[in-house]
């Protein structure tokens, strides 16, 4: 849970950051869209990087979607983004609910047979609540994640600004941070191929009990990998 925490710290400050990001001083009110496991990154400091902006929409941009169509994956969809509805921060906000209540359960809240089905659950908001597949997980931070995955984006919090108000109190020690950047500069030094330059890290997808899954992404410290997945409904 630990661990959990500091990826819920790192992930609400970049969607802070991006949600109030402004562009020749007007709001850009940028919406990631695909806030998922394989959009984030941890490197050897214990800092984790919420990548892929590729499919993100801003209030900004000339570029209009199709109406209809559905872009992202449907595990981490919101309600409304399912339904093809107008979006705004609090879809990236349930985006990390979802990716929170995998980390801490390793169970998808949402999984039906066909992506279809999977949007159905969401959208009907059928799910274990957390505390039932994670027992083991401290109420207070149950409950943060139960308020991220709220159907209605009204009871959702209003910003990630507030959000990260919110986990005041139930914000990791510093060691926490220590202890993952240990446990990843390990991993770094037993998967780092002979051939890889010695500055090249190693950025793993993190079971966060403290496990590595088998997949290994590389990027140089300058340049994090980038990967692009839409799904078009």
């Amino acid at each position: 849970a630990d661990f959990a925490c500091v990826l819920l710290v790192d992930l609400a400050s970049a969607l802070a950051y991006a949600h109030e990001l402004e562009i020749d001083g007007q709001p850009a009110r940028i919406v990631h869209r695909d806030v998922s496991p394989s959009n984030v990154l941890v490197d050897e400091l214990g800092n984790f990087k919420l990548a892929d902006f590729g499919i993100a929409k801003s209030a900004l941009s000339t570029t209009k979607t199709t109406r209809g169509a559905v872009k992202g994956k449907a595990w981490y969809m919101s309600p409304e983004q399912a339904a093809g509805k107008p979006l705004d921060g609090t879809a990236d906000l349930w985006a990390l609910g979802v990716v929170l209540y995998e980390a801490l359960s390793l169970h998808r809240p949402f999984d039906g047979a066909t992506d279809l089905a999977t949007m159905l659950q969401v959208i009907e908001g059928k799910r274990l609540k957390l505390i039932e597949a994670a027992p083991h997980v401290p109420q207070d931070l149950c409950d943060v994640v139960e308020r991220l995955l709220s159907v209605d984006r009204g009871e959702r919090y209003a910003s990630a600004s507030l959000l990260l108000d919110a986990l005041a109190n139930i914000a990791p020690p510093a060691s926490t941070r220590r202890r993952l950047a240990a446990h990843m500069k390990e991993l770094n030094a037993t998967h780092r191929p002979e051939s890889m330059p010695p500055r090249t890290q190693a950025i793993h997808a993190l079971d966060l009990d403290g496990s590595a899954h088998d997949t290994v992404r590389t990027a140089p410290p300058s340049e994090p990998t980038r990967t692009r997945t839409t799904y078009d409904h």
